[in-house]
């Protein structure tokens, strides 16, 4: 089991994205609707905190992240936030 992102495609043109404050990705709408697994050093850690900051600011950005395929966290900001995100328990 890992740590996966859903990007959905909202009124951003892009979505950078730090995962325990070390840049990971920028997602792209270009890109559509698409889940990424995060890299194995971060796979199988009870916790993480994402960050992400979408370009323009000002648009909706939207990102879900999930632990395997459970949600866990559901993002819609207009220009950045982080969260600390817990694997379910169970």
């Amino acid at each position: 089991m890992s740590w996966r992102i859903r990007f959905i495609p909202a009124e951003c043109q892009k979505i950078a994205v730090s995962i325990n404050n070390v840049p990971w990705t920028t997602w792209s709408a270009s890109q559509g609707d698409v889940t990424w697994d995060l890299p194995s050093n971060w796979a199988n850690l009870l916790c993480i905190n994402v960050y992400g900051a979408v370009d323009p600011e000002g648009s909706e950005g939207t990102m879900f992240v999930y632990w395997h395929d459970i949600l866990v966290k559901e993002f819609h900001f207009d220009d950045r936030e982080d969260h600390d995100v817990d694997k379910p328990t169970g």
